[in-house]
């Protein structure tokens, strides 16, 4: 039935009845579900295909070292002008206090209609 050549094993369900199990399907299911999870980016690029790309700017841009700093919010303009959607989260007022993320928020918005922006604020969203 599948594309892979199965052996077949007899195991008795609740009610006594045999079902056939594939062997070669239970002995290769890990190995390539940790293939496609350590190598997923690759087999996308060698496919041709283009996954999300995410940006965390508290993790990409170096928050203690100014100079590296500097350096990160210089070449935001590069990253934003390829984002198609912008989400903001914060979890306090000082979000637009510091001038890099009133800077980030500006270059997004200049070529950017203000519906792909999603601002919200994490104090105020439930998890259940």
């Amino acid at each position: 039935h599948g594309c892979a050549p199965t052996i077949q094993q007899k195991i008795s369900d609740t009610e006594g009845e045999e079902e056939g199990h594939g062997i070669l399907g239970r002995i290769l299911v890990y190995p390539v579900f940790m293939i496609l999870i350590l190598f997923w980016r690759d087999l996308e690029a060698l496919l041709g295909i283009r996954g999300a790309d995410v940006f965390l700017d508290k993790t990409c841009i170096h928050q203690v070292d100014d100079s590296v700093k500097q350096r990160g919010i210089q070449k935001l303009p590069a990253f934003l002008n390829n984002s198609k959607y912008m989400l903001a989260l914060y979890t306090d007022s000082s979000y637009l206090t510091k001038m890099w993320t009133v800077y980030e928020v500006a270059a997004f918005l200049a070529s950017r209609p203000c519906e792909n922006m999603i601002v919200c604020e994490l104090n105020s969203v439930q998890i259940y």
